[in-house]
Parts: C-alpha cells; sequence; structure tokens
C-alpha cells in the first residue's frame, strides 16, 4: 500500500499544515476563538505555547486545539506544531467524535461499514485490524482499532510495537486541558527513537466505537514522524546554540561574589 495521495488529514486540515488552517476550519464549523486567557472552553479553540528552558527565541506555538458540542453529536480537534527554528508546521494531529453519547449511538450514528470504507478510501488498506479490546480480531467481527504504517519510502510497513509506542508518545489528545496535548517534537527524542526502530515515517491509527453496526464513537490520531524527527534535530542545535549564547551573558554578568 501507497501513501495517501493527499496529505492524511483532520477535519480537511493536513500534516504540514499552518495553524491558519486550523483557525479556518475552526471558525468554519462553528468554534469560537479563546475567550478567556485562563481556560479553554469545551466550544473555543485555543493555543497552547511553550518556551524551552526559557531561553529567548525558543517560543513556539506547541499545540492548537478546540472543540463544539451539538444536540447529537459532540467533536474535538488538536494539532501539535514543530519549533523554532522551523516553520510551525502540523506534525501531528488527532480527532474525537460521539454520535449520540459516549455510549450509545444516536440517529445522526453512521454506519460502520461507511465509516470502514471512508477510512480505506483516504488512507488505503490497513495494515492491522484489532478488535475493540485490543485482541486478534475474530472472524467476521467489525475492527475496533485500525492502524496504517509506512516507511519514508512510502511502503507499507508490518505493524510492530515499537510504531505503537512511538505513537502513543507523540499523538496529539484532544480536550480543553493543555495537559492533554503533547508535542514531543520540541525536546524529546525518544518518540523518534522508536520510530525509527519500526521503520515508521508515517502513522495513523483509527479506534471505533460501536453498538449494533453503528458508530457512536472515532478518534483518529495521525503522525509524520518524519517532519518531526527533521525538526527536532534543528530545534535541538537551535536550543543548543541559544543554550550556549545565554551561558555566556550570564557569566559575563553574574561574576561569583564569595
Amino acid at each position: 500500500a501507497q501513501t495517501p495521495r493527499q496529505p492524511p488529514a483532520i477535519f480537511g486540515v493536513p500534516l504540514g499544515g499552518t495553524q491558519e488552517q486550523v483557525i479556518a476550519m475552526a471558525q468554519a464549523r462553528g468554534v469560537r476563538p479563546q475567550a478567556s486567557p485562563a481556560y479553554c472552553l469545551p466550544d473555543e479553540y485555543c493555543r497552547h505555547r511553550a518556551n524551552i528552558e526559557a531561553l529567548p527565541g525558543t517560543e513556539l506555538l506547541s499545540n492548537l486545539r478546540g472543540g463544539r458540542r451539538l444536540a447529537d453529536r459532540t467533536e474535538h480537534f488538536a494539532f501539535a506544531f514543530t519549533a523554532p527554528p522551523n516553520d510551525h508546521r502540523i506534525w501531528s494531529a488527532g480527532s474525537d467524535q460521539t454520535f449520540g453519547s459516549s455510549v450509545r449511538p444516536g440517529p445522526c450514528a453512521p454506519l460502520v461499514s461507511d465509516v470502514l470504507a471512508e477510512l480505506r478510501r483516504r488512507f488505503g488498506e490497513p495494515v492491522m485490524l484489532f478488535d475493540g479490546g485490543g485482541g486478534k480480531l475474530p472472524q467476521g467481527q467489525l475492527p475496533g482499532v485500525i492502524w496504517w504504517l509506512w516507511d519514508s519510502g512510502a511502503r507499507a510497513v508490518p505493524f510492530n510495537r515499537d510504531c505503537a509506542i512511538a505513537l502513543e508518545w507523540a499523538k496529539v489528545g484532544p480536550g480543553g486541558s493543555a495537559a492533554q496535548s503533547r508535542n514531543d517534537a520540541a525536546t524529546d527524542p525518544r518518540t523518534f527513537v522508536s520510530a525509527r526502530k519500526g521503520n515508521c515515517a508515517l502513522a495513523i491509527k483509527a479506534t471505533i466505537g460501536q453498538e449494533r453496526g453503528l458508530v457512536n464513537s472515532l478518534s483518529v490520531r495521525m503522525v509524520d514522524f518524519q517532519a518531526g524527527h527533521d525538526a527536532l534535530f534543528r530545534t535541538t542545535r537551535f536550543v543548543q546554540e541559544r543554550r550556549a549564547a545565554a551561558e555566556q551573558a550570564r557569566s559575563q554578568q553574574n561574576k561569583p561574589d564569595f
């Protein structure tokens, strides 16, 4: 299986996209800008900013997340961005949707068969299907967890533990709390060590909650490990340079006095 013809996307915003694309998507879906700097309401989109080691020039848009609650469904999204000196580009994204309640499908719930067909249309044939508990899929049972993995040459990669671990570390979790969203691209190489061991440059995971052939919840996580790794390499060198400059200034200004 080859990589998708178009970059994988969450609500139309692709990996490699910009915060402007996320904001345009959010506004088109009726999600409001954050009103209070102290907290993020469920129907707002919010930016989480960070600073690496409090060094000048390392400020970054760590992630941008939001969501909305409608009468018959909910949806949330989150996007993680690469850090300076890179342009702020999306390397990890995720969405959560419920159709009805989290356990019971409502009138708006799509058919599992239609969701599976759309996932295949967008991402191609998956490399692994699991049941809802993460076990081997019994014959004839509809899948609960679906994986797509590709290497840097756009070739499908067999499902493996290293890629699964890497996605768990790298994925962003939709929600209103900053603690629910991570961004390992800025400072932590472990994600990419694991991805390299598993030979996965791009990963997508879809989790489907279902009842009687209807979807009551759908979660999608996608990570461009190649883009995250390349960004981290440049960020690491950049931070080293900024740290050296800050230490030199500290040495000149803060002389020992004893």
